[in-house]
C-alpha cells in the first residue's frame, strides 16, 4: 500500500493502547514504553494490515527459560489503516503486570496472511521513558522463526528477540 494512512486500531483484551487514553490523574507512571514499528519499502508496499501482540512477562527471560504460551493473557492490536512507522505506547496496566514484555509485530497481506514477523522481548526501566524500535525487514519476507523468543534480523536469519532495556534510547521521566 502506498500513501499516507491514518491510524486506526481495534483492541482486543486490553484498554486503549494510546497516550490519549484516560489516565488516573493521581497515579504517576513509574516507567513508559513507546515502541516504534517500521518496515522496509518492500515490506511496506505489500502490507495491508499490521497485527501487534503484547504480553506482560514476570521477568526478562534468560537462556533456556520458556515464555508463557499465547493462551496466557495477551493483548492484540490490529492496524488496518496506518502510516509507517507505527508508534505504540504500552498500557500502564500491562506494565504493572510485570517488568518485562513480549511484542510481536506481523505484517499481513490483503488476504490476512503473514508476510513477515518481528519480535522484541525486553523490560521497562524504572523512572525512564524507553523507546525501542522494531523493524520488519525485506529479507525476512516468508521467513518463519518458530520459537517465540526469536526474531528475523536484518540479514534474513532468525536470532534471539531478547534485548536488554539498556540497548534502547530513552530518557528520564519528568
Amino acid at each position: 500500500m502506498s500513501g499516507a494512512r491514518v491510524a486506526a486500531c481495534c483492541v482486543a483484551l486490553c484498554g486503549a493502547c494510546s497516550p490519549d487514553a484516560p489516565n488516573d490523574a493521581d497515579a504517576e507512571p513509574t516507567a513508559r514504553v513507546i515502541v516504534s514499528i517500521d518496515a522496509e519499502p518492500r515490506v511496506a508496499e505489500r502490507t495491508a494490515a499490521l497485527r501487534v501482540r503484547l504480553q506482560a512477562l514476570a521477568a526478562l527471560p534468560t537462556a533456556g527459560m520458556a515464555l508463557p504460551s499465547l493462551e496466557e493473557p495477551t493483548r492484540t492490536v490490529l492496524y488496518e489503516v496506518f502510516t509507517w512507522p507505527v508508534r505504540l505506547e504500552l498500557p500502564e496496566d500491562m506494565l504493572a503486570e510485570g517488568p518485562a514484555f513480549s511484542l510481536e509485530a506481523a505484517a499481513l497481506d490483503i488476504a490476512g496472511r503473514e508476510l513477515t514477523t518481528a519480535r522484541l522481548i525486553t523490560a521497562e526501566r524504572e523512572g525512564r521513558l524507553l523507546e525501542p524500535e522494531v523493524m520488519l525487514h525485506a529479507r525476512c519476507l516468508d521467513v518463519i522463526c518458530g520459537a517465540r523468543s526469536s526474531t528475523c534480523g536484518e540479514r534474513g536469519f532468525c536470532g534471539s528477540a531478547v534485548r536488554a532495556p539498556e540497548d534502547f534510547p530513552g530518557r528520564l521521566l519528568d
